[in-house]
């Protein structure tokens, strides 16, 4: 004779409490709260080519809400009613280019901490260590590919 036994609540209690124990022990505490919420880190594409925010959109909206921008002084514009969590900043636009972008967004105190990475076709090494002297976070050479544009934003969102 076979005999079942129902768990009980308390059970089933203390089994979802171990569950939550194993989780934080394994993946730690330092998830941002934006992963706790389930909400998605907002990250601002600022790019002239409307090819290139397409592809940036659809590349990065399954894991982060994604505002395209189409120039550095409507980025500005932006940013007096919504701070993202990063910025992605080409370097060849007209009017303000991304290097000088960057240098304003670093002289404001409402804008210096926002973490800036730089997506360039320019491949140069003088050119990647000016942005990074000027204040970015990482400089990414397009066309890239997408797994590792979304580590690195990744990485540098955990830091």
């Amino acid at each position: 004779m076979i005999t079942t036994v129902q768990a009980t609540p308390n059970d089933r209690r203390e089994k979802s409490d171990r569950r939550q124990r194993n989780d934080r022990r394994k993946h730690g505490d330092r998830r941002k709260t934006a992963d706790i919420l389930n909400h998605k880190a907002v990250i601002m594409l600022v790019d002239d080519s409307p090819i290139n925010l397409i592809i940036g959109k659809n590349v990065l909206s399954e894991h982060y809400s994604v505002a395209t921008v189409p120039s550095a002084e409507k980025m500005f514009g932006r940013l007096k009613t919504k701070s993202p969590d990063m910025i992605l900043l080409d370097i060849d636009m007209p009017g303000m280019s991304g290097y000088e972008a960057i240098i304003l967004l670093k002289s404001k105190p409402e804008t210096k901490d926002i973490p800036v990475i730089f997506l360039s076709a320019r491949s140069e090494a003088v050119d990647e260590l000016k942005g990074l002297c000027l204040g970015a976070i990482d400089y990414i050479i397009k066309p890239y590919h997408p797994s590792i544009l979304l580590k690195r934003i990744e990485i540098r969102l955990r830091g």
